[in-house]
């Protein structure tokens, strides 16, 4: 069976908007035995923010909810309008496999995991991974209970040494995943080139869930095989049984 690449969709930062992202990610050149294995989509957060500083990049300024800088205060409708606003891109567009999140949509997609975790996610498939850049948990009520339970969700994580932002917060995070997988990097709160330890350490991680894909797969294959030889085995087994009442 082919191994096809994992559909990611790619969550940006505060203030940023899907473009930049993906300017970033480019900028960055992560090596192309990542990159080949991915097949990444990026999705723009659906409220402009309001904090008036300037950008040396195009419009629009960007972000997934409204909250404060430390995210101990987060205006909860607005986050629930947020992750609708992922759970419908991803009814559409999808299916996908993960989330990618940058900053801001590293707190989204590691809060994603936990309410897939605690039953209460609202997206339209199960997420069988995420990579978290400079991302970090929100710590305010309700939302800080996502992540009261481990999150068996894999996780890839990579975090800036020099990041006085959110270093703290985003080994906090790792720390609520089961087996995360993590990466400190020598830079700061940023979307960070990949050493070649990094990029063996990220292309393994990546190449697991493919296999798991793969196995996933099989098996559902296998059943609706056992269906068609069943169903037709009594589709064979009734016309037996017509043909000896009438003979």
């Amino acid at each position: 069976m082919e191994m096809r690449r994992l559909r990611v969709l790619c969550l940006h930062g505060h203030g940023d908007n899907s473009r930049q992202l993906q300017a970033q990610l480019s900028a960055v050149k992560w090596d192309d035995s990542v990159l080949n294995l991915l097949d990444l989509s990026f999705l723009d957060a659906p409220f402009p923010v309001i904090d008036g500083e300037k950008r040396n990049f195009a419009p629009p300024y960007l972000e997934w909810f409204r909250g404060n800088k430390e995210m101990t205060i987060v205006d909860y409708k607005s986050f629930e309008q947020g992750i609708s606003c992922i759970s419908r891109y991803m009814k559409k567009c999808g299916p996908f496999d993960g989330l990618l999140g940058m900053s801001l949509g590293g707190f989204v997609a590691g809060a994603l995991a936990g309410m897939q975790q605690t039953k209460k996610s609202i997206l339209p498939t199960e997420l069988k991974f995420v990579i978290i850049i400079s991302g970090g948990i929100i710590r305010c009520q309700p939302l800080c209970k996502v992540y009261d339970h481990p999150i068996h969700c894999p996780s890839f994580h990579l975090i800036g040494e020099l990041d006085t932002i959110f270093k703290s917060s985003g080994e906090d995070l790792a720390k609520k995943f089961v087996k995360p997988i993590i990466i400190v990097h020598p830079y700061g709160h940023c979307l960070p080139p990949l050493d070649n330890a990094s990029t063996v350490s990220f292309v393994e991680f990546l190449q697991d869930i493919i296999k798991e894909n793969v196995m996933i797969e099989i098996k559902e294959h296998s059943k609706s095989s056992l269906l068609i030889v069943a169903i037709a085995f009594c589709i064979l087994v009734f016309f037996y049984f017509i043909f000896v009442w009438n003979f």
